[in-house]
């Protein structure tokens, strides 16, 4: 660690006034040293209302010895901090005591050379906070210097922010390894009106930001976590966004809505290569996803009579990806055979399993030709199953005289998922 020397004034409240820093000497001077004849509330609560000076360091040092020179104006030295308390503090908030101490009195001499302080043992502090019960004899209390041997701190402000922005809403900023840097605390916001700051807390020297505005100017800084202690802000960095380049699509309403199918479909930007599609059914916690080229995809093999969502993101050319669309939602349709049945003959060219007669009485007959079938139901008119055989033992005749007359739906499953759903009557046999 570098050692540094402070010769110190640094006088929060009640006034700032001028040091002498005359090597080891001190004058009679009173313009060089400080002095309080009213007391005021202290920024460590506990104090109450005293006489105290607070040092800021301007970031956490390690604090060693130190050489203090007490109020030494001539016929005044009874001004003097004689009962004294030492606080510290890393925030200027939560503080520490370092100790109770009495402070001689001065010379009132030219040739005052002071006296060696109170030692700091190597504490980590920012805040030096002196507090003074008693003087040595008069109505104001004073001090005129204190010399602090402070070292250097391990944990570096961070340095080189730069900004990379690829959209109208990413932006990858970086900065280069800090020593003794654990992890870093990130601060962004807009930089025009009366915004909060964002905060992140990256444990690398980037961080991605992928919820911004475009065409929008930030700033943002960042400093260094090291364990309890951190360092001194960065300076402050701005950067703006791109002109709704590559921005999240719009996402539209679901059209061509049927019993397993729905077509979504999105606006497009100038810059977007390709598209991700997420969609679930409405409680589910597990997302399926597709990827397309084009701006609308039709979702099948989808459960009837149900509540779906979906969202849907686009790749930039740049090859981030923008932030998710809100959700939208539709809900298929109950299962009617109609609308079904034109789909399936779309999707399978093997449409050549037949089902007789139809109408039926009791007896329905199956051939299921060249497709290989995993699954078979039965769904009366409002969408209900009312039989259902999986691929074992696969069936060629189904006994329906257990059910009530009616319109009904014949399903087959194949082994690419494909639904193949014909129509026919139950009837009564005259």
């Amino acid at each position: 660690m570098r050692q540094i020397t402070l010769f110190l004034f640094i006088l929060i409240f009640p006034f700032l006034l001028y040091s002498q820093c005359e090597t080891d000497h001190h004058s009679t001077n009173w313009q060089d040293s400080w002095s309080s004849c009213q007391a005021s509330m202290s920024p460590y609560p506990i104090r109450g209302y005293s006489h105290w000076i607070e040092y800021d360091f301007g970031q956490v040092y390690t604090l060693t010895k130190t050489h203090v020179w007490n109020y030494n104006v001539t016929d005044q030295t009874g001004r003097g901090f004689k009962s004294v308390v030492i606080d510290y503090s890393i925030d200027g908030v939560n503080w520490t005591t370092q100790g109770y101490h009495t402070f001689p009195e001065a010379t009132g001499l030219n040739n005052y050379d002071g006296f060696e302080g109170p030692s700091f043992e190597s504490i980590q502090a920012r805040y030096v906070l002196i507090t003074a019960y008693t003087n040595w004899g008069a109505d104001c209390v004073g001090i005129s210097e204190i010399k602090f041997n402070l070292l250097a701190p391990e944990c570096e402000k961070p340095q080189g922010l730069t900004a990379f922005v690829s959209s109208g809403n990413h932006a990858r900023i970086s900065w280069h390894i800090a020593e003794g840097a654990e992890s870093y605390k990130f601060w962004y916001r807009q930089k025009y009106g009366n915004h909060d700051w964002i905060e992140k807390k990256p444990s690398l020297s980037y961080i991605e930001l992928n919820d911004l505005i475009p065409n929008t100017e930030y700033e943002c800084k960042v400093k260094s976590m090291c364990g309890p202690l951190s360092s001194v802000w960065s300076n402050e960095m701005t950067f703006t966004t791109l002109w709704d380049q590559c921005d999240r699509p719009e996402l539209y309403n679901a059209t061509g809505v049927g019993s397993f199918k729905a077509t979504i479909s999105w606006s497009s930007k100038p810059n977007d290569k390709k598209y991700k599609v997420a969609y679930k059914q409405a409680g589910s916690s597990e997302w399926s996803y597709k990827w397309t080229e084009n701006t609308s995809i039709t979702l099948t093999n989808l459960e009837p009579a149900k509540k779906h969502k979906y969202k849907v993101r686009a790749k930039c050319n740049s090859n981030y990806w923008t932030n998710w669309t809100p959700k939208k939602s539709f809900t298929t349709y109950p299962h009617n055979g109609l609308e079904d049945d034109v789909l399936n003959r779309q999707q399978s060219e093997s449409w050549d399993f037949d089902i007789y007669p139809n109408p039926t009485t009791n007896i329905l007959n199956i051939e299921y030709g060249d497709i290989n079938i995993q699954q078979i139901w039965i769904s009366n008119a409002v969408g209900q199953q009312v039989y259902q055989h999986k691929k074992q033992n696969l069936i060629s005749q189904i006994d329906l005289e257990h059910l009530p007359d009616g319109i009904y739906f014949f399903t087959c499953l194949d082994d690419g998922n494909l639904r193949h759903t014909k129509r026919f009557v139950k009837m009564k046999n005259e």
